[in-house]
């Protein structure tokens, strides 16, 4: 048990652009495809498919998370705390958690972003409780504009500001 008394469990967010849901659950077939999630949440939810033990978890489109970046303060836009609490639920309700990112070109047979966005550790959250989880997940998206995330997509040539916002808890 972590603090708080909540088991330590891993909850992937992995921010995208997925149409009409702002959420998704790593164990739907559709979080497998890398060039709308991302590619670490892709491999989780392939890995989930083929059967591998793999930490419970969700995605986060890309325009839920602009609208994060935009919203004021901590407080989670209204539509992305009800996806992000159903989702919540569907994986047992709460926990303590770790958000890091999974951003589209992070991760390929070309580049390794390792160590470039922010992430953010023992995240207590639960579906009454998102505040945390919608600090943290702000500090992870932000960090796509960070100095080095910019001039490491400048370097592989995808030019300045070209980076979308990243996002994983787990």
């Amino acid at each position: 048990m972590a603090r708080g008394g909540m088991s330590r469990m891993a909850l992937r967010v992995a921010v995208t652009d997925s149409g009409d849901q702002p959420v998704l659950q790593l164990s739907d077939p559709a979080a497998a495809n890398a060039a709308i999630f991302g590619t670490k949440a892709a491999l989780l939810a392939s890995l989930t498919q083929a059967g591998f033990q793999v930490p419970a978890g969700f995605a986060v489109a890309v325009s839920a998370c602009a609208g994060l970046l935009a919203a004021y303060g901590a407080e989670l836009p209204d539509p992305l705390r009800a996806a992000i609490r159903a989702a919540l639920d569907a994986i047992g309700g709460g926990g303590v958690f770790a958000v890091r990112s999974s951003a589209l070109r992070e991760d390929s047979a070309n580049a390794s972003a390792a160590g470039l966005y922010q992430s953010v550790l023992d995240v207590a959250a639960d579906a009454e409780n998102l505040d945390a989880l919608g600090a943290a997940l702000r500090t992870v998206v932000s960090s796509a504009g960070g100095e080095r995330v910019q001039a490491y997509a400048s370097r592989l040539g995808h030019g300045e500001n070209s980076v979308e916002p990243p996002g994983i808890v787990k």
